[in-house]
């Protein structure tokens, strides 16, 4: 399968600054702060005191925020994110391709794909009580302006009046704000989500030939059910033929004989093999038998080797004796023999001398 079948081009969305979006979605709530601040300070005529400045500035902080969460700075992040988005999405389709006869496409939502990946571009939990968060702290920043702004109860009666209307003057600013940041959240959040909506649509139109819609699916399996059945009746238009039954009698038939000839081929193999068995073992007991008669043969002939090394020994040992006794013997007479010679000379040396002397 070549996966670059699958390659797609995404639709070019707008291409727009990040301050741009942020300052379009912030800039309502500060131009209203900034009109209370003008107030305050007097160059607009407008009866706002100092704690409803700092409960508006507060609640302008959180509306700073809580922009980032909003759908339609979502829905720029998800512009930007548009090579990543291509990338899961083709991801996505590659990981659940269906293949129904030709065609290969991907048998996932394209829907469930866009939900799961458009809950990392902002978070929902905010983006949900931001229009709750802002109407309450509009109500409680009202009942806190008048709670502070009351004179103390040991006041004439003019100043608690005159205290009375400057808190309830100051309360309703507050309270107008906070509805201004409540209806200007909600703004965004349509805005945004039907931003996001059509940008989506355009995607989802450029990607659709890459998914399996519903009525492609009942429109396939209806086809291979038809083409099934069809592939069925020929079947069993085929089977009910006399023809085929005939023809599948005589192939049972056929292959019942040819069963039973190997049988009768095994059994005679069979028969044969034991008879070469009982040969071969019959063969081997009398090899054995021989064995066992050459064994004892070659058993004496060791035994009689045996019997005259021993002998040969013993001849040996006795010859050695003789020979030693019959040296020591010759030994001695020589030496008495050289004695007697000894003897002999020195007899007749002596004998000589006597002679000598005598005829002198």
């Amino acid at each position: 399968m070549d996966k670059n079948q699958f390659d797609f081009a995404l639709p070019e969305s707008d291409k727009r600054n990040k301050i741009a979006v942020y300052t379009k979605i912030i800039i309502l709530p500060v131009l209203v702060y900034v009109a209370y601040l003008l107030s305050y300070f007097g160059f607009i005529e407008l009866n706002i005191g100092i704690n409803a400045i700092i409960l508006s500035t507060f609640m302008l902080i959180i509306a700073l925020l809580f922009t980032i969460h909003s759908a339609e700075y979502g829905c720029f992040v998800f512009e930007c994110q548009k090579d990543d988005f291509k990338k899961e999405l083709k991801s996505f389709i590659l990981k659940s391709l269906l293949t129904i006869g030709k065609d290969t496409k991907s048998n996932a939502n394209f829907d469930e794909f866009i939900k799961d990946y458009s809950k990392f571009i902002r978070n929902e939990n905010i983006a949900n009580v931001g229009a709750g968060v802002f109407s309450l702290l509009g109500v409680l920043g009202t009942f806190i302006c008048i709670a502070i702004s009351l004179a103390p109860l040991d006041a004439s009666f003019d100043e608690n009046v005159l205290a009375l209307i400057t808190s309830i003057s100051s309360a309703f600013y507050v309270a107008i704000y906070g509805t201004i940041l409540a209806l200007w959240w909600i703004f965004f959040e349509r805005f945004g989500i039907t931003r996001f909506k059509k940008l989506v649509n355009r995607q989802k139109l450029v990607t659709k030939n890459f998914f399996w819609s519903k009525e492609e699916l009942q429109e396939r399996f209806m086809q291979e059910g038809i083409s099934s059945f069809s592939k069925i009746s020929t079947i069993f238009g085929y089977v009910s033929n006399k023809e085929f039954f005939s023809q599948l009698d005589k192939l049972v038939e056929q292959k019942f004989l040819n069963f039973t000839n190997l049988l009768e081929n095994e059994e005679n193999a069979i028969t044969l093999s034991s008879e070469h068995i009982k040969q071969t073992l019959s063969s081997l007991s009398k090899s054995q038998k021989e064995q066992k008669d050459i064994l004892r043969v070659y058993t004496d002939i060791l035994n009689a080797l045996n019997t005259f090394n021993k002998n040969f020994e013993s001849m040996q040992i006795g010859f050695a004796d003789n020979y030693a006794k019959l040296h020591t013997l010759s030994d001695e007479k020589l030496t008495r023999f050289e004695r007697a010679v000894n003897t002999l000379v020195t007899s007749i040396n002596n004998q000589a001398g006597l002679n000598n002397e005598q005829a002198k």
